[in-house]
């Protein structure tokens, strides 16, 4: 095994503990690592499968635990909004990729975390539509789909177990839709199965382990965590 193998196994590793801990996170972090390694189709396709896998597995874990709601308006925006984050994929520049990744994720989590008590006077059905349709085209263009829904659910005032319960469900669907139409344009090729193949246990252990934590989380902190990862993920995409 080669070391750039270890390293990327670890850095997944990594990734799915946070992601299991908050149910957001994956995304925000293996981007960054997924793009020192492969081209930015290869990078979205890698993602959404192993983002999707993670999901899956600590929504299993946590069944006892969360209530998992669909808020149809929330996905329906999103999977609307994913094909044209993916058109755009095609056609964008590696480095012009990174910046928007970076920017759209890095800002939205520091704008957060520097005002932590901001929460919404009207839960107004378009808002929740326009953050459905924010994460599903950054979820086609990036992979990263949950940071703008995460700052909606958060400014909801929605506890840490009712946002896992909503933002769970949305990323596992906005992912297997970018995956449906990754495959279907042929662009989850060899190289991106192998490489599936290679973490989807480092994916499956990592998840599993960070839901472990979930539980010792007190709401803010739940948030503080999630939003500070987020930030991290942005900024490595940034300045990579």
């Amino acid at each position: 095994m080669t070391v750039e193998a270890v390293w990327l196994i670890s850095g997944i590793f990594v990734a799915s503990g946070i992601s299991g801990m908050t149910g957001v996170g994956f995304p925000t972090v293996a981007t960054p690592l997924f793009m020192l390694v492969f081209d930015p189709i290869r990078t979205v396709a890698l993602t959404a499968l192993c983002s999707l896998t993670g999901q899956v597995i600590s929504m299993i874990s946590l069944r006892r635990d969360i209530a998992y709601t669909v808020r149809w308006p929330l996905v329906l925006a999103g999977i609307t909004a994913v094909p044209v984050g993916l058109a755009l994929l095609s056609v964008i520049d590696k480095h012009v990729f990174g910046a928007i990744a970076g920017a759209v994720v890095a800002g939205a989590s520091a704008w957060w975390l520097c005002k932590p008590g901001v929460r919404l006077t009207t839960q107004h059905p378009a808002v929740e539509v326009l953050a459905g349709l924010a994460g599903g085209l950054c979820g086609g263009l990036t992979g990263v789909s949950a940071p703008i829904p995460t700052i909606w659910c958060a400014a909801c005032g929605m506890t840490k177990e009712r946002q896992r319960a909503v933002m769970q469900p949305f990323i596992l669907i906005i992912q297997l839709s970018s995956g449906i139409l990754l495959w279907q344009r042929n662009a989850i090729d060899h190289v991106v199965m192998q490489n599936y193949a290679l973490l989807i246990g480092p994916v499956i252990c990592g998840s599993w382990l960070g839901t472990r934590v979930f539980r010792a989380f007190t709401h803010q902190a739940f948030v503080r965590v999630a939003m500070g990862v987020t930030a991290a993920g942005g900024l490595a995409l940034m300045f990579k």
